[in-house]
């Protein structure tokens, strides 16, 4: 009971602790709105991203009791918290998107682990991040090389912008492709971490769409591949 009693109020206790304004916040808020402003008259884009959860856990671990609920929960109070500030602030009620199944709960990506809990050291992340890819790949999250994400358009869309690159700090190489109705529409060079290729196609007539990344000569194993604010403009 006294459990449950602390766990309802430490959200709340939250909310005013990380209301409290910082000195200067307001100033700083009105200069990022002036600089914001101008970008978003230059290039407008309208967009929807969305925040994805993953709940790892060695394979000798069960997971937390109602461990969906008691996260969808914790996402939901984060997700209120920066719409009140982002609007407080001046942008408006703007705020992270949560993914929802089909009852409407935050949606969390479940992975079990390879190995029981002392086969996992610090530096561990690496191998951890490869047992979550196959799950990730399969819900068209992650793009580590090779991958393919396909998408049905239905002929609505004129055009897709945006970047591709490699994460910082990897040292892979990997090749970009944009296949609409099976036919190459854009392929990149070869690139390495630190360089970016932007691109910009043209869609007009595409029913399907398909976002493939190619490893190179060097093998996969650092092929951490990005597609940076991939934009569908509409009719």
């Amino acid at each position: 009971m006294f459990r449950s009693q602390i766990s309802n109020l430490i959200p709340l206790f939250l909310t005013g602790l990380l209301s409290a304004q910082v000195p200067g916040e307001a100033k700083k808020a009105k200069d990022a709105r002036v600089v914001l402003d101008a970008w978003h008259q230059e290039s407008p884009r309208a967009e929807e991203r969305t925040l994805h959860f993953v709940l790892w856990t060695p394979n000798n671990r069960e997971l937390p009791h109602q461990h969906e609920a008691r996260l969808g929960r914790i996402m939901e109070h984060l997700q209120n918290f920066y719409g009140k500030e982002m609007d407080r602030l001046g942008f408006g009620p703007r705020s992270i998107n949560l993914p929802r199944d089909p009852d409407g709960q935050v949606k969390i990506h479940l992975i079990k682990g390879d190995h029981p809990t002392a086969h996992y050291q610090k530096s561990s992340g690496s191998d951890i991040r490869k047992e979550c890819l196959p799950v990730l790949r399969k819900a068209g999250i992650n793009a580590h090389a090779p991958a393919s994400h396909t998408y049905d358009l239905g002929k609505k869309f004129t055009s897709l912008t945006g970047s591709s690159g490699i994460a910082a700090g990897k040292r892979g190489s990997v090749q970009f492709e944009i296949k609409g109705d099976g036919k190459t529409l854009w392929r990149s060079k070869t690139l390495q971490a630190g360089n970016l290729a932007p691109y910009k196609v043209d869609l007009k007539g595409v029913n399907k769409i398909e976002l493939l990344t190619h490893p190179t000569n060097d093998g996969s194993a650092s092929d951490w591949a990005l597609w940076l604010a991939p934009t569908l403009e509409s009719k």
